[in-house]
């Protein structure tokens, strides 16, 4: 089969290796009908490397395939030869007390298994895959939306810090294609108002398409002045950049909350504890959460994403510099159809 296959930090390549074989644990074999790019890959494959990632695997952690091949009967799984599915990457160890007390997102094995990025991932025309990270897609979800499951947990999980978003008024910092599904999912929530902010004119323009009320452009690591003009108060800051914690902690309000989800390892953030204590802002992380794929079925099964996708490519056009275009204003979300 095809794979794009990441060899070291600064090294990726298209490459022919045999189809994944299946064992006890990767007993679910999967033709992938398409695979979306994640910053995560090109943060792994960057040099610097940005995320870490093991040397040696295929990328891909966004991805939708159909079933092809069972291991052996499963116990209690309703899985079968046909079905059109979705993965989410972190494969819980369920022994550990997170696991046990049902926070599996954050397993706390010392070996973490997280497919496309310690273990092979969807960037080829297979993958095997745990049956605990297979999802049956419902038929009334659309392939394309489809590809939008894995990154909609994680955004999911993020509201889930943030609790109830009725009637409050949000700001969400980063308009790339999480920060949309940011202004998606706050107006689907019921915020009161909706605000985005970018360094990218083409990427606050579609936020307002996507349920933004009002977009600022910022400055790097920068929140625009006058932000805090656009409503009464700010009740809650999600910062789908990683880096901007100390600014988004001086435009909430008192007893408001900021949620971290943007990823980057090399973030250091001063920040003033004083200031956390007296006014009691609270400061949260949201990450992929595979226990919310049921809510993410039925909202995916209620929105029309396809105008988040920018760039539909094969296989054949993979490349660190493909990889790269991620990073382009202009590409929104990047989708992978390898068997096409």
């Amino acid at each position: 089969m095809k794979a794009f296959y990441f060899s070291h930090p600064g090294s990726c390549q298209l490459i022919e290796r045999p189809d994944p074989t299946l064992n006890s644990k990767f007993n679910i074999l999967l033709k992938v009908k398409a695979c979306g790019v994640c910053k995560t890959d090109y943060h792994i494959a960057s040099l610097p490397q940005l995320h870490p990632g093991e040397n040696g695997i295929i990328l891909g952690h966004e991805i939708v395939g159909e079933i092809v091949d069972i291991y052996s009967p499963i116990s209690g799984s309703k899985l079968k030869i046909g079905d059109l599915c979705t993965v989410t990457p972190n494969v819980p160890c369920m022994e550990c007390k997170n696991c046990k007390c049902g926070l599996a997102n954050i397993c706390v094995a010392e070996q973490k298994t997280v497919i496309g990025i310690t273990v092979d991932g969807g960037l080829a025309e297979y993958v095997s895959v745990p049956h605990v990270s297979v999802h049956k897609i419902p038929e009334n979800v659309n392939l394309e939306n489809a590809v939008f499951a894995e990154p909609m947990t994680c955004v999911l999980d993020a509201f889930v810090s943030a609790g109830d978003l009725y009637g409050k008024n949000v700001v969400i910092a980063g308009a790339g294609p999480a920060g949309l599904l940011f202004c998606i999912l706050a107006k689907h929530f019921g915020a009161n108002t909706v605000i985005s902010t970018d360094i990218s004119q083409y990427r606050i323009d579609k936020a307002l398409e996507f349920g933004a009320d009002h977009v600022m452009i910022s400055q790097d690591g920068v929140f625009p002045d006058g932000i805090t003009t656009l409503c009464d108060d700010v009740d809650i800051v999600f910062d789908t950049v990683g880096t901007l914690v100390d600014g988004a902690l001086k435009i909430v309000r008192r007893g408001g909350k900021v949620i971290i989800y943007g990823l980057d390892q090399n973030a250091r953030i001063p920040i003033s504890p004083f200031d956390i204590v007296l006014n009691k802002k609270q400061v949260l992380g949201g990450f992929a959460n595979s226990q919310l794929m049921w809510r993410v079925s039925n909202i995916l099964a209620n929105v029309d994403l396809n105008k988040l996708i920018t760039h539909r490519i094969g296989l054949d056009d993979m490349s660190l510099q493909s990889l790269a275009r991620i990073n382009s204003d202009e590409v929104l979300k990047m989708v992978v159809y390898p068997n096409q």
